[in-house]
């Protein structure tokens, strides 16, 4: 079972032939025929994140950063983690009053720009790391699913 393939979960009914003769040959599958259902279930291990790559003083005239999200679970660093996770980067201009974030840039180390850094107060940059989602089949406003011209149905995250 390719599980790249198989949406949030995949329920898989095998039936067998059996003759108490040994002769599985000689019987037909219906619905009395031993049967058993297998589910699989797509499910992302616990994971933790964190920036690294920040530079600590940020000079006047440096226009972009580039950070980077680390994403460990609990064997190490997970180098293949953004196939399944997609890293949303936000940054928030510090000022007296609350923090308001705004998506700046997507993936495990973009560009962000320093145009929102306040002279004196700086700001705040922060990553939230969230679920791709599985391929799933590609559909039109009508729900009806795509295919390209050989018939073969449009995957999409």
């Amino acid at each position: 079972i390719d599980r790249s393939l198989m949406g949030h979960g995949l329920s898989l009914r095998v039936r067998a032939k059996y003759d108490a003769g040994g002769n599985p040959g000689s019987t037909e599958l219906t619905e009395s025929s031993p049967m058993k259902i297998i589910n699989f279930v797509r499910r992302i291990p616990r994971y933790e994140y964190d920036i690294a790559g920040l530079p600590t003083g940020i000079p006047p005239n440096l226009m972009y950063v580039y950070p980077e999200v680390v994403i460990s679970d609990t064997n190490g660093i997970m180098d293949n983690a953004t196939d399944e996770l997609l890293p949303l980067w936000y940054i928030a201009t510090n000022s007296t009053g609350s923090l308001s974030y705004t998506l700046v840039a997507t993936g495990k180390s973009p560009e962000v720009s320093t145009g929102p850094l306040d002279d004196v107060l700086g700001a705040v940059l922060a990553v939230d790391v969230i679920d791709r989602g599985p391929l799933l089949p590609m559909e039109d406003s009508d729900g009806k699913i795509l295919a390209d011209s050989n018939g073969k149905i449009l995957l999409i995250k």
